[in-house]
């Protein structure tokens, strides 16, 4: 799946999931990502990712894991593939401290067996299977849950692990991203009246970077006022509600 397809879903997403979300017809874009049009006025939506690599929290203890992960991955996708012609999404969450106990080949046919039955008849549903499902079965020491979505068209199949950890976020995690993206709003500001930024937590473009599904804010978190050059901020844990942060303007003194 394309990268821009990968962000317009996450998008849907976090619009499903955030009542305040603007109407209007979203068109796909660069510098922001997404340009929504209604009647009065054009929003942008620039979306960004919050990964692991981002905080020193978490170590690299989970490397061999993350290995480990991607090698079943891999071979699970290409085995699907060789099986079915029907494009889907596999979210994956693992348990924690896996070790290989099988050959990588028998593991991915385990694998997509469960899959193949759960795939959803249409793409307005998803498959939540859960570690139950895996019992007795070669994966039921690695997964703990995946989430099936069908994708619409001939897009590309795409199995992905969600299982970064636990991952403390400090404000100043949050505030490097968002520095990283407030030199571009003056541009993206030709586009739209407004722009909103998205961090997105819970993916990543590449599977051989370790992401964060289940970051764990400090306790200051959700109280810290971020400088930003954004209209709004949102950070979006992926299979919970977006969280919007509390912003002032750069350079002054006012929420």
């Amino acid at each position: 799946m394309e990268k821009k397809q990968v962000e317009r879903y996450f998008v849907e997403r976090f619009k499903a999931g955030f009542p305040g979300f603007p109407d209007g017809d979203m068109k796909s874009s660069e510098e922001p990502d997404f340009l929504i049009q209604s009647p009065t006025q054009t929003i942008g939506i620039e979306l960004t990712t919050f990964s692991r690599d981002r905080t020193r929290k978490g170590g690299s203890s989970a490397l061999k894991d993350v290995a480990l992960r991607d090698k079943i991955l891999i071979a699970a996708e290409e085995e699907y593939n060789s099986r079915s012609a029907v494009p889907i999404l596999v979210t994956t969450w693992w348990n924690p401290s896996i070790r290989q106990r099988h050959p990588i080949n028998v593991l991915a046919q385990s694998f997509v067996d469960i899959i193949v039955p759960r795939i959803p008849s249409t793409t307005s549903q998803y498959s939540h299977v859960q570690w139950d499902d895996f019992s007795n079965t070669p994966m039921e020491h690695y997964l703990s849950v995946l989430l099936i979505d069908r994708l619409v068209g001939d897009t590309q199949t795409v199995f992905y692990s969600a299982s970064g950890g636990g991952v403390g976020v400090s404000p100043q995690n949050l505030q490097d991203i968002i520095n990283e993206k407030n030199g571009k709003v003056p541009e993206y500001l030709k586009k739209c009246e407004e722009v909103w930024l998205l961090i997105v937590a819970g993916y990543a473009a590449k599977r051989e970077i370790p992401i964060a599904s289940d970051i764990s804010p400090d306790d200051d978190f959700f109280e810290h006022v971020f400088e930003s050059a954004f209209s709004r901020v949102f950070l979006y844990d992926l299979w919970k509600d977006p969280v919007e942060l509390r912003t002032r303007q750069l350079g002054q003194g006012r929420e």
